[in-house]
């Protein structure tokens, strides 16, 4: 019994060292900061200290920078909230501002395997976004000495002018959201989209016949005549077009300055509206007698001397003519000793 309690206070007791070695490699390693070496093929605008971004948001930062072999090696030091990182973790050196200053975006990875402390990514999980500066230099000199001046001239537009800029701003974004609503719509409404183009290719395919091409053909030919026909008239038509404007330019000045008096012929227009309803009022009922002589009447007159001219009271010339005869007609009536205006009354026997 002795000798089992001493083996078994010998097996706790290396158990109890092994787990104490255990823990104290573990809380060193956690004590250290983990740092893992990211080859880039360009360091510039990246120094010690530039900024180690997850997802917009502070990750670390930049240890330090040695030259290696065709790359510059850029040691990080990974924040303990997000370390260690993955098997599968990429990097990406972006531009942080106008001035060429960069920054390194992170992405943890999702693989099951860490990459212990001190590790270096591999050159194809590290990638580098194109800089202003890359694209202004891929111009020539004249060409970026043209762009400095667009710059300068934009800055000095919009110099003071802000709340403009912030209003423009704003309106585009409506404009954004009016844009996604219109895509929406379109989304939509893609099964009716896929419907009419299905629709386009049939009238594609019956335009492709052979007999619908000769009569496609006819009609191009007969459009063609058409436009050809309308050329020629042109200069008819402009002549015709001339001609009116003038016509339209003699009738303005004819009537310039008679504004007045059409007004007064406007305003005098109901009296003598009402005076020819009276008028016509009381020859009405004689119109049935006066129109099957209008004819001997016409004649009668036309063939009549005048006996009397002059002007009335109101300034219209007037003439009189008696019907003295009926030499000009076939068949004379006999009438008895009337007047003329008894006659076109209607109230001669």
């Amino acid at each position: 019994m002795r000798r089992l309690l001493r083996h078994l206070a010998l097996g706790l007791a290396f158990a109890a060292v092994v787990g104490a070695g255990i823990a104290t490699g573990r809380l060193l390693q956690q004590a250290g900061p983990y740092r893992v070496t990211v080859p880039v093929q360009d360091a510039a605008g990246l120094s010690a200290g530039s900024d180690l971004m997850i997802a917009g948001a502070r990750a670390g930062r930049v240890d330090g920078i040695a030259l290696g072999r065709g790359a510059a090696l850029v040691t990080v030091e990974v924040d303990a909230e997000h370390a260690p990182l993955r098997r599968d973790a990429t990097v990406s050196v972006r531009p942080k501002s106008l001035l060429g200053e960069r920054y390194l975006a992170l992405d943890p990875g999702q693989a099951n395997a860490a990459l212990p402390s001190g590790a270096t990514l591999p050159p194809t999980s590290v990638t580098s976004s194109t800089s202003l500066e890359d694209v202004v230099n891929t111009f020539d000199q004249p060409t970026r000495d043209k762009l400095q001046t667009l710059v300068v001239e934009l800055g000095a537009g919009v110099a003071g002018r802000g709340d403009e800029v912030n209003a423009g701003l704003a309106s585009g974004r409506q404009d954004l959201d009016d844009l996604r609503g219109i895509a929406s719509t379109l989304a939509s409404r893609d099964a009716e989209l896929r419907r009419v183009l299905v629709d386009l290719d049939g009238v594609t395919r019956e335009l492709a016949r052979g007999d619908r091409r000769q009569e496609l053909g006819a009609l191009i030919q007969n459009l063609e005549a058409l436009l050809h026909n309308l050329a020629d008239q042109e200069a008819q038509l402009q002549q015709a077009l001339a001609e009116t404007n003038a016509a339209l330019t003699r009738t303005a000045d004819a009537l310039n300055g008679t504004g007045g008096s059409l007004a007064g012929i406007a305003r005098q227009l109901p009296a003598t509206v009402h005076l020819a309803d009276l008028i016509m009022a009381d020859l009405a009922p004689d119109s049935d007698a006066l129109l099957p002589h209008l004819g001997q009447l016409n004649t009668a007159i036309g063939e009549g001397p005048s006996v009397f001219g002059g002007r009335d009271a109101n300034g219209f010339a007037t003439r009189i003519t008696p019907i003295v005869g009926c030499g000009t007609i076939s068949v004379c009536p006999t009438l008895p000793n009337v007047s003329a205006i008894d006659f076109l009354r209607g109230t001669a026997p």
